[in-house]
Parts: C-alpha cells; structure tokens; sequence
C-alpha cells in the first residue's frame, strides 16, 4: 500500500511539473521533490524494511520544501489576500486562541491554499488510503 501510495503520488507531481501553466523555479522545486520520493521508494522496494518514523519525516520535510518554494514563488498580493480570508475566518477564534495556536492556523490555512493552488496533493501517510 506505501509502494502504491508514494507512486501516486510520484504521479500526481510529476503531472504538475509538466502542466503548461507552472513556472520552471516551481517545476524545478517539484522535479527535486519527485526524485527524493523515487529514492525513498526504491529504498523501501530493496530493503522491505521501514521505518515508519523515518518515511513520515521524509514525507514530511518534502512537503515543508515544497510549501515554501511555492510561498517563496507566489506573488506576494497573493499571499497578502490569502492572509487577510484566514484572518477573517478567523476573527471569532482569535480571542481564545493563544498566539502561538493562531498563527500556527493561519500558516496551516495559507499551505491549503497554496496546495490548492497549485494542486499539491498532501505526502502524510495521515493521507494514505490502504
């Protein structure tokens, strides 16, 4: 199921790195991204050992890399009016959330939507339907 998963999601970003509408410096992000997921599943095809741990690290910071080429890439009125919907989505919370809970939600509303965007599928195994 993990072997299916990661090509899945191998796939998915590989379509994305040759859609017509993505800029090179994010097609060269995902194209990185696409070859340390193919590592990963060759590792595990040889080894037939995994570390789960391991894998939802990996997983992890390829994602985290990914999340902040595309912040880095997307124009910056963008990313000013994505803020401004969160924080009004956010308003009722604000007074009971501690700040550090708040701005923790408000980047985690910014990655959907750059995900959305761009059309980033999530790399969790939190996501992975066996």
């Amino acid at each position: 199921a993990i072997l299916t998963y990661l090509s899945d999601q191998i796939t998915a970003l590989e379509r994305i790195t040759h859609s017509h509408k993505i800029e090179s410096i994010i097609a060269h992000l995902l194209q990185q991204a696409v070859l340390r997921l193919k590592e990963i599943k060759t590792d595990i095809e040889m080894s037939r050992i995994i570390s789960y741990e391991n894998l939802e690290a990996d997983l992890s910071l390829i994602e985290q890399t990914i999340l902040a080429g595309l912040r880095d890439a997307t124009p910056p009125e963008t990313l000013i009016t994505w803020e401004k919907e969160g924080k009004k989505q956010l308003k009722a919370y604000r007074e009971t959330m501690k700040p550090e809970i708040y701005r923790q939600t408000l980047d985690n509303f910014l990655a959907r939507e750059l995900r959305r965007q761009y059309q980033i599928p999530r790399l969790s195994l939190f996501y992975l339907n066996p």
